[in-house]
């Protein structure tokens, strides 16, 4: 079939098209989380170095309340990172579920007019279906690999700061 060679190489290609697009925010969410973490890490500093400021003066429910929002920033930050990470997760199964639907469309004609066998149908979504699965395998590691590049930026930016 003229649409074999089509779906097989649109698959990995709009694979990539969909990470190249979602790239971008997807490393300026984890750039947020990793800058709420910070701020959460900042002031545990703050308050395990000046406990006995903050005791004297009687700052424990500002303290309180100033850990309590970072930390609600903190969980909104993840939580809208994780959301999206989900969407780009989700997008290689979409894929396969698409192009065996696609394939069903346009061969359920053949097999109604006994072109081909229902024995041959099903040997087809099948082997799609296995492509499918390698692509989402080659999917998840591409996705692999760009989830690893914002904590080797976190790296770099605390290998980089001032020694004391």
């Amino acid at each position: 079939s003229v649409l074999t060679p089509i779906l097989f190489f649109v698959i990995p290609f709009a694979m990539l098209i969909f990470i190249y697009i979602r790239h971008p925010e997807t490393e300026r969410r984890d750039r947020l989380v990793f800058r709420r973490q910070t701020e959460m890490l900042i002031l545990v500093h703050q308050v395990t170095d000046n406990t006995r400021l903050i005791c004297d003066y009687f700052q424990k429910p500002h303290t309180i309340v100033g850990f309590n929002e970072r930390v609600a920033a903190c969980n909104r930050a993840t939580t809208l990172a994780s959301m999206f990470r989900v969407t780009n997760q989700e997008f290689a199964p979409f894929m396969t579920t698409i192009v065996i639907a696609v394939y069903v469309m346009s061969s359920y004609a053949s097999v109604t007019s006994n072109a081909i066998t229902i024995g041959e149908f099903l040997t087809s979504v099948a082997v799609w279906r296995s492509i499918g699965g390698a692509y989402q395998n080659a999917y998840r590691d591409m996705l692999k690999v760009q989830q690893a590049a914002a904590p080797l930026l976190n790296i770099i930016h605390y290998m980089n700061l001032p020694v004391d």
